[in-house]
Order: C-alpha cells, then sequence, then structure tokens
C-alpha cells in the first residue's frame, strides 16, 4: 500500500495537527507515496491546512487534495450541513500558481463556473477569487486612477472591465500617470525606469 486518506467530516483540521500528522506518517510508513486529504472549511482553515500539507510533503510525494467550484460541499451528519463547504477551486488554484506549482486548471474558467453555479443555487458561495480575481500582473494590472471600489459588482472590474465601476466615485482630478507604470505597459523591465526616474529626480 503507497495511499493514505484522510477525511474531516467535522472540519476540525489545523495547519499544524495536519502537518505533524503527516510527517508522522512519512517517518512511519515510508512506503507511502500518495497523500488524499478531504478537508472540509466550516471554520476558515481548510486552504491553511492544504497549504501545510504542501510544505510537510517532498517532490517524491504526490497531495490530492478535495475542492469544490466555489466551496461548495457539506456533510449532513456532522452538525453543519451545508456550511460545512470545501476547498473553493478558484482559490486553491489561485494559490498554486502564485507558488508556481504546475496547475492544468484554467483559473478564468473556474471562475466563471462559480459565478454560474451561484446561479444555479441560488445563493453566493464561499470562493474568495471569484469576488476579488487573481492577483494583478503584468499584462493584467489595475488602471492607477481607478476610482473607490466599493460594492461587490464594482471589484468585479477584474472580469467585467471598467464598466464595472462606470460612475463611481473617485478621488482623482486628473489621469494619474507614471514612468514606472508606462514602462511596465510598454514590456520593459519596471526596475530600471524606476531607476531612470530616481536618477532623474
Amino acid at each position: 500500500m503507497d495511499t493514505v486518506w484522510i477525511g474531516d467530516p467535522m472540519a476540525w483540521n489545523l495547519p499544524q495537527d495536519v502537518g505533524s500528522q503527516l510527517r508522522a506518517i512519512r517517518q512511519r510508513w515510508p512506503e507511502i507515496t500518495t497523500f488524499h486529504l478531504h478537508l472540509h472549511d466550516a471554520r476558515g482553515t481548510a486552504l491553511l491546512s492544504a497549504y501545510e500539507a504542501i510544505q510537510a510533503l517532498g517532490p517524491e510525494h504526490t497531495l490530492i487534495l478535495d475542492t469544490s467550484v466555489g466551496g461548495m460541499g457539506g456533510c449532513p451528519y456532522g452538525g453543519h450541513g451545508r456550511m460545512t463547504r470545501m476547498i473553493p477551486t478558484e482559490d486553491i488554484v489561485d494559490l498554486l500558481d502564485e507558488l508556481g506549482i504546475p496547475c492544468s486548471v484554467d483559473l478564468g474558467k473556474i471562475i466563471e463556473a462559480s459565478l454560474l453555479a451561484e446561479e444555479v443555487v441560488g445563493h453566493e458561495l464561499w470562493g474568495h477569487v471569484t469576488r476579488v480575481g487573481p492577483r494583478p500582473r503584468r499584462g493584467h494590472l489595475f488602471p492607477m486612477d481607478m476610482p473607490f471600489i466599493e460594492t461587490k459588482e464594482q471589484a468585479e472590474h477584474f472580469r467585467r472591465g471598467g464598466a464595472a465601476y462606470a460612475g463611481a466615485r473617485s478621488p482623482w482630478v486628473e489621469p494619474v500617470a507614471s514612468p514606472v507604470r508606462e514602462a511596465v505597459d510598454r514590456g520593459e523591465d519596471p526596475s530600471l525606469a524606476a531607476q531612470a526616474f530616481a536618477d532623474h529626480e
């Protein structure tokens, strides 16, 4: 046997406990190389525990994490019903991207799937990345003179564009510009532009 499956229907997981349990299993049964975790998220600790699991295992191990679009999931016999939840798929995909761990899942499509799922079930789900999008990166930066973003609908500008916040209050009298941002938009090294700007000042 080379696989262990750990379920947590009560959402009792804590990162330090998950990490110590996986390290203990590795030490006691080194032949186990695949770890399958089913972590419910009723108390908001499942993503933290998943991160700790990633840290506790090595490149020779396979980690399987159960997730669901928008965090949908439940355990009717555990006392929490639908509030038991799961790790939102969009949140773990975003985390893996940021950790540099290859993931073949299209984050944009998962976000759209989560929004569609909300329409189907008739209420807002629990994914964080669905609400605010991935972290801004080159090619997907926020406008520098963006107005105040105050509502959930306005925050969807990451997928809907500036129309999402049209008419919002703005503190800017004139458009905001930056030579460093202009360099980034041209695909240049922003550190060189920043240094040139500092030298000019």
